[in-house]
């Protein structure tokens, strides 16, 4: 039984697939890029996969180019594992003369500078951003409320619906959007976005860039821009809000590296 939840960006994934020879879905671990990728491809590469001794990532390291043949679209998941891949794939849209809908990366990461492509996939590449599901996507929101419209100045009938109040609103802060939390408790929808965060402090951070960052430090400037969301606050005022002691390079840094784990 297919029990897939359309997301937003479906459209936009089957949209650039017509245009472009190659689509980029960018965002966070666990927002549900392969799943979605997997919907549009006929074939995959998972640098992921440890079969074979992670087979797919040696085959993608000793020749790029032999690694993304397969059925089109074809999946090539993770491919910041191996940056090579991209210009591999940017090549090979290169000699199909721009046809259409070869190709569907996915990734949560940013290469380091060192590691960085040869090409920026201009005009071979649409990058797409997905994020965590969306109320409209959980079903609590109708999406009968429209952003241009309200920008416009139209007036708008809308209510919480189903969502009790205040309480109600902040449950759904809490539970987050990850779409391995559809279905549970709000409790151990809250254990699914700690574990998140938990991998963000303790390795993703120092993986971003081979620097090692101390866990505590990162927890303390992800509370601090949680505390600061929406407001004005700028680098001076993160710096005395952390409550430890960070110099200013070592916030800039640590920032750096959460802007490349998306």
């Amino acid at each position: 039984m297919d029990r897939y939840i359309r997301r937003c960006v479906d459209c936009l994934v089957e949209r650039d697939l017509g245009i472009f020879g190659a689509v980029l879905i960018q965002g966070p671990k666990w927002c549900g890029k392969t799943t979605t990728a997997q919907r549009f491809a006929e074939s995959s590469l998972s640098l992921s996969d440890p079969s074979g001794g992670f087979a797919a990532l040696q085959l993608a390291r000793l020749d790029p180019a032999q690694a993304i043949v397969g059925p089109t679209p074809r999946l090539v998941d993770e491919w910041q594992e191996e940056p090579k891949l991209w210009d591999a794939v940017r090549f090979e849209c290169d000699v199909r003369g721009g046809e259409p809908g070869q190709f569907i990366l996915t990734g949560s990461a940013t290469p380091r500078a060192e590691n960085q492509p040869m090409h920026s996939g201009v005009g071979r590449i649409a990058r797409l951003r997905m994020d965590t599901m969306t109320l409209f996507e959980l079903g609590i929101s109708s999406g009968t409320v429209s952003l241009g419209a309200l920008l416009d100045g139209d007036s708008v009938a809308a209510s919480l619906g189903s969502i009790a109040g205040i309480a109600g609103i902040a449950d759904l802060l809490c539970r987050g959007g990850w779409p391995q939390a559809v279905g549970k408790t709000t409790a151990d929808a809250m254990r699914i976005a700690a574990a998140y965060i938990d991998g963000v402090c303790e390795s993703d951070v120092s993986r971003a860039d081979g620097v090692k960052r101390d866990p505590v430090k990162v927890r303390a400037l992800l509370s601090s821009l949680a505390r600061n969301e929406s407001t004005l606050a700028g680098m001076r005022s993160i710096e005395r809000d952390l409550g430890v002691d960070v110099s200013k390079n070592t916030i800039t840094g640590y920032m750096d590296a959460l802007r490349r784990i998306n």
